[in-house]
C-alpha cells in the first residue's frame, strides 16, 4: 500500500498507475458513473482525488497514511448515536474549507497553493464522499454546507427552491422553443435531438454507441416505432424505450441519405446487405464514432444563435439531454403513463417494480408500445406542418443558395474579362471541328465583310479628296 508522503510528489500519469493497483480506488472506478462514464467524469475523478492527497500531505499527521487506513477509518469509527464513519466525514468536511475561498483554514492543515469557489469546492468534496459510499462507507454526517452569503429566506418565501424555478423556466422555454432551436442544427444533429427527446433523454453517450444492426431490420419491417433495448452508460441500468414516429423518420432518411456523403448507390448497396451494421449509427463529418463532447458543443452553438445562451456567460443551456429527460417525463405525467413505465422508458436508477420489470425485447412493441403510443403525441416537435415538407423546404432553399453562389461565380468571371476570353476559346474549337458545308459558309461570309470593308474605304477616300478640293 502506498502511503500519502510516497503519493503527494506524482504527477498525474504516475499517479494514477500507483493508484488504479489500489482496491478501494478500483472498485471506485468500477462504480457507476466512473465506470462507463464519460472522459470527462472520470478525468474529474482523478483531479479530485488528486487534490484530496494534496489535502491530506498538507498536515504531516496524514502523511503515514493510506487509502486502505481511510477506509477502515470509515468503517470502524463510531460517533455518539452509533453513526460510522465521523472521522471521516470530518475530514471530508476539513477538506471542503480547506479548499473554498471564504473559509478558514482547517487547523494543522497548510492553506493550499490557491483556493476555488463554493461550487467547485463542493463539486470536488461530493466526488471524495462517493469514493467512500462506494466502498460500502457512506458518510451519513457529511452535510456540505451552504454559501456564507446564503440566506433561507430567500427559498421559503418564494415557496420554492431557486433550482426549481430555473428548472421550470427552462422547461416552458423548452417547450416553447424547441422547434426554432432544432431549426439551428444540421441534420445530424437534428435526428439526435429527436431520438434523444422523444426516447425520454437518452445521453449524448447512449446515443453515439448505437450500432446501424440495432435500428436497420426495424426499418426494412417497416416499423413507424425504433425500438430501443439497451443499459444507460451512466447508471448500467436497463433501459425499454422507443423514438418517435418523427425520429424514425428523419433517423431513416439520415441513415440512406445523409450519413454516406456521395458514393450514395454503392453506400445503400451495402447498407441493405448489412455491411455496415456493426458500424456506429452517427459519425462525425470527417469520418469516425461521434461522440457526446461533439453533441453538446453543436446544441450549445445552436442555443446561441437562438439567442438563449451568450457566448461565454457560463450558463448552462435549457437544450441539453439532461432537460429532455425532465420534460419527458412531464410529458408522460400529462398523459397519464403509469410512474413504473416511466421508469421502464428512461432506465430510472431506483428499482423497477411490476410486471413492467419482466418484459423482454421481444414483448416490448406489444405490452410497451401502446403506452407509448399515449404519450408521443405529445413529444412532436414540428408541430402544425410537417417535418416533410420542412424538410424539403430547407433542401430547396440550400440548392437555390447553392444556383446564388455559382451564377455570382459566373458574374465575376463576365466581369474580369475570362468568360471572353473562355468563349473565343469555345468558338476557335467549334470553329476547327465544323463541317466542310459551314467552313464555305464562313468563307461567303468573309468576302461579304471584305465587300462592304472595301466600298467603306472608297467612300472615305472619296470623302478626303472633296475636302482637299475645298481647302484649294
Amino acid at each position: 500500500m502506498t502511503t500519502i508522503d510516497e503519493l503527494k510528489e506524482l504527477n498525474m500519469k504516475n499517479l494514477k498507475t500507483v493508484l488504479i493497483e489500489e482496491d478501494s480506488i478500483t472498485t471506485w472506478f468500477n462504480t457507476p458513473p466512473r465506470a462507463g462514464g464519460s472522459r470527462a467524469t472520470i478525468n474529474g475523478s482523478w483531479q479530485s482525488l488528486k487534490k484530496y492527497i494534496s489535502f491530506l500531505a498538507s498536515n504531516p499527521i496524514n502523511l503515514s497514511l493510506t487509502f486502505e487506513d481511510l477506509m477502515v477509518e470509515a468503517e470502524t469509527t463510531i460517533g455518539r448515536r452509533g453513526q460510522r464513519g465521523i472521522k471521516a466525514s470530518t475530514r471530508v468536511l476539513e477538506f471542503f474549507n480547506w479548499m473554498y475561498e471564504d473559509a478558514p483554514t482547517p487547523v494543522g492543515y497548510s492553506p493550499p497553493s490557491n483556493n476555488i469557489g463554493h461550487d467547485s469546492a463542493r463539486k470536488n468534496a461530493n466526488t471524495i464522499k462517493a469514493l467512500y459510499r462506494d466502498n460500502n462507507c457512506p458518510l451519513i454526517k457529511c452535510m456540505i454546507p451552504a454559501p456564507l452569503d446564503y440566506t433561507p429566506t430567500d427559498r421559503s418565501d418564494a415557496e420554492v427552491s431557486l433550482d426549481t424555478e430555473i428548472r421550470d423556466s427552462e422547461t416552458n422555454l423548452l417547450n416553447t422553443r424547441l422547434e426554432q432551436f432544432a431549426r439551428k442544427l444540421n441534420y445530424r444533429d437534428r435526428t439526435i435531438l429527436l431520438c434523444s427527446y422523444s426516447s425520454g433523454g437518452m445521453d449524448g453517450v447512449d446515443l453515439c454507441k448505437l450500432r446501424i444492426e440495432e435500428v436497420r431490420n426495424q426499418l426494412e419491417k417497416g416499423y413507424a416505432n425504433i425500438n430501443i433495448t439497451t443499459n444507460r452508460q451512466k447508471t448500467k441500468v436497463g433501459i425499454q424505450t422507443f423514438f418517435s414516429e418523427e425520429a424514425t423518420s428523419f433517423l431513416k432518411k439520415y441513415l440512406e441519405e445523409e450519413r454516406f456523403g456521395a458514393d450514395r448507390d454503392d453506400y445503400l448497396d451495402k447498407y441493405n446487405k448489412g455491411k455496415f451494421d456493426r458500424e456506429f449509427i452517427f459519425l462525425k463529418d470527417e469520418g469516425g464514432q461521434l461522440n457526446s463532447n461533439a453533441i453538446t458543443q453543436a446544441f450549445k452553438e445552436a442555443s446561441i444563435k437562438l439567442g438563449h445562451v451568450s457566448n461565454g456567460n457560463g450558463r448552462q443551456s435549457a437544450f441539453r439531454m439532461k432537460r429532455f429527460r425532465k420534460v419527458f417525463t412531464l410529458k408522460c405525467v400529462e398523459a397519464r403513463v403509469d410512474r413504473e413505465v416511466i421508469k421502464v422508458f428512461q432506465g430510472h436508477k431506483r428499482e423497477i417494480s411490476g410486471r413492467y420489470s419482466r418484459v423482454v425485447p421481444e414483448q416490448a412493441r406489444e405490452i410497451l408500445l401502446p403506452l407509448y403510443k399515449e404519450v408521443e403525441p405529445l413529444l412532436k416537435v414540428f408541430k402544425g406542418h410537417s417535418y416533410k415538407v420542412v424538410t424539403e423546404v430547407e433542401k430547396l432553399k440550400e440548392e437555390n443558395e447553392s444556383l446564388t453562389s455559382r451564377l455570382e461565380e459566373i458574374e465575376n468571371r463576365i466581369n474580369g474579362g475570362e468568360f471572353l476570353v473562355r468563349q473565343q476559346q469555345a468558338s476557335q474549337i467549334r470553329a476547327d471541328r465544323d463541317s466542310d458545308e459551314y467552313q464555305q459558309l464562313d468563307q461567303q461570309n468573309l468576302v461579304s465583310s471584305i465587300a462592304l470593308l472595301m466600298r467603306r474605304i472608297d467612300d472615305l477616300e472619296e470623302q478626303l479628296r472633296e475636302s482637299r478640293e475645298i481647302e484649294v
